[in-house]
């Protein structure tokens, strides 16, 4: 049988192994907040009992590890810890507990998360501490703001990268986008001329690949998209993709890194050079692209929008488009409704309240016009916007 252990005494054991590197961040961030969470840094009381063990833990155990942790956040005025602090430092127990498993040094059924622990953490955090957050500000752009940046990708002054990506996939997630390659691209033999009038489905698609939790998405092309790609794959990527039907390369990234080239004299770019070991537009380069887009657009740069604004205002849109939830949920790549209505169309809560008393009107009187700071359901464009011991392990990392 597997021997009890604590998590100060797997310290002997290292921190090599196959699994070592998925959770080596956060096994790292663990071992800097081991000094002031075992009573080693003097004159501090623990915060974690040096004799706990991985098969014991519990989420009591962690409970009361926040709960000192919001103590000593009071009791220093705010100076130590604070809500995400400790939301990272649990995060990182059960990232090392996850990486024990995996390597088969506790139990399996051992140190596993509850269900809802960083909610049940934000909300005593609050009660003990007097703090509450505010909500996440997750700012979207207007429907005729959307519409502006579509009709500016084709400008000259625009990242063709950038054009491509919001083309292709405006409404997915920026990371899973940029990392597309041609392979993930299926074009079928058409006539460009009757785009317009073949069935759809028939164009072509690509397919958006998955992060971790977050599920990829196969987007169906549009004939607006199909003439975009076909664009891009003669223009910029022409030299890629020549290399790519040779076979001289296996595969190359939709949206190669680097630096783009400035217009030339004839107000194009200069196609791209086939490079070895090129990476993906990274996301600090699509940001600066996305907002040299809104520019062209002239629409106002908000802190905090970005790509993200285009597929929150999508999710609203949806609405009006379809019934269908599935539909709505294979447009952005959601994996559930849920997840789609609680973060993507969360609307101001005043605004909420205000449509909610303008129902409740309706619903009473049976009669009578939206009340003032409404608008009619059935105008689209003017809609309100939705919006073990266990210190003995940390000490091995």
């Amino acid at each position: 049988s597997r021997p009890r252990r604590a998590v100060y005494d797997l310290a002997a054991d290292g921190t090599g192994g196959r699994s070592a590197s998925t959770h080596s961040r956060r096994v790292k961030q663990m071992s800097s907040y081991r000094v002031r969470l075992f009573g080693t840094e003097p004159g501090k009381d623990a915060l974690i009992k040096p004799t706990l063990f991985w098969t014991a833990l519990q989420l009591r155990d962690v409970r009361c590890l926040w709960r000192s942790l919001a103590d000593r956040h009071v009791a220093t005025s705010g100076k130590e810890f604070g809500v995400r602090a400790a939301e990272q430092i649990i995060d990182a127990l059960y990232s090392v507990g996850a990486w024990l498993r995996e390597e088969h040094r506790i139990p399996l059924e051992a140190a596993r998360p509850p269900a809802q622990w960083r909610k049940k953490l934000k909300e005593e955090w609050a009660q003990r501490t007097g703090e509450h957050r505010q909500g996440p500000n997750r700012p979207r752009h207007t429907p005729e703001e959307y519409r502006r940046i579509f009709a500016s990708l084709t400008d000259s002054r625009v990242d063709p990268r950038i054009g491509l990506a919001i083309e292709l996939a405006a409404e997915c997630r920026t990371g899973q986008v940029l990392r597309t390659t041609r392979t993930m691209l299926t074009l079928p033999q058409a006539d460009p001329a009757a785009y317009d009038t073949l069935p759809a489905g028939t164009l072509g698609q690509i397919v958006i690949p998955g992060s971790g939790r977050k599920h990829g998405e196969t987007v169906v092309l549009t004939p607006e998209q199909r003439r975009t790609t076909d664009e891009a794959l003669a223009g910029h990527l022409a030299n890629y993709e020549a290399a790519w039907h040779a076979g001289e390369i296996t595969d190359y990234y939709l949206f190669p890194g680097s630096r783009m080239r400035i217009l030339d004299e004839s107000g194009r770019r200069w196609t791209r050079r086939v490079r070895s070991g090129v990476k993906p537009l990274s996301r600090d380069g699509a940001r600066v692209a996305f907002r040299a887009l809104e520019c062209v657009a002239l629409v106002d740069h908000i802190p905090g929008r970005g790509w993200y604004g285009l597929r929150r205002i999508a999710a609203d849109l949806a609405e009006t488009a379809t019934t269908d939830d599935r539909v709505k949920d294979r447009l952005g790549g959601w994996q559930d409704s849920e997840t789609r209505k609680s973060i993507y169309q969360d609307r101001e809560t005043d605004e909420l309240r205000i449509q909610a008393a303008s129902v409740r009107r309706q619903l009473r009187l049976g009669v009578g016009p939206p009340m003032v700071g409404t608008r009619s359901a059935g105008d689209a464009s003017n809609r309100i916007d939705r919006t073990v011991p266990i210190l003995h392990s940390l000490l091995a990392s």
